[in-house]
């Protein structure tokens, strides 16, 4: 594995704005154990390209991996913004309930239960929520 960590670091060395190989390596350095060196990765990514969806959503689970609610709520709504999806929205959600905004875990699981694309996990999810109210 360290040798594929040489060798994407020499690529990205020749060509900076390879956002795909600085994933990868970032990947590589969270299997190593080295979150922090994942998450300056990604960083870097994302300076070369900002738009990088793939990028914002490994930033956004490694800042909850590292406990960076806000952060991770950050990047989850940027990302929700370009595409409303169910993953996104579901892990935004237990972002929120971590943050203990109980209320808006159960608002995003219910838009998205009613949106065109559901997911049995966002029903079982909402469903323990508001059997927590009852």
């Amino acid at each position: 594995m360290l040798e594929a960590v040489e060798l994407l670091a020499e690529l990205i060395g020749r060509e900076p704005r390879f956002v795909s190989a600085r994933l990868v390596l970032a990947r590589l350095y969270q299997q190593l154990g080295r979150l922090d060196l994942a998450s300056q990765g990604v960083d870097a990514a994302l300076l070369a390209r900002p738009e990088s969806k793939p990028a914002r959503l490994l930033r956004a689970r490694y800042a909850l991996a590292l406990g960076d609610l806000d952060r991770a709520a950050s990047e989850l709504e940027a990302c929700r913004g370009e595409a409303n999806d169910s993953t996104i929205v579901q892990t935004l959600a237990q972002v929120r309930l971590r943050q203990g905004d109980r209320t808006a875990a159960i608002a995003l699981l219910s838009e998205l239960c009613r949106s065109a694309q559901p997911t049995g996990q966002a029903h079982a999810q909402l469903a323990r929520l508001l059997a927590l109210e009852g």
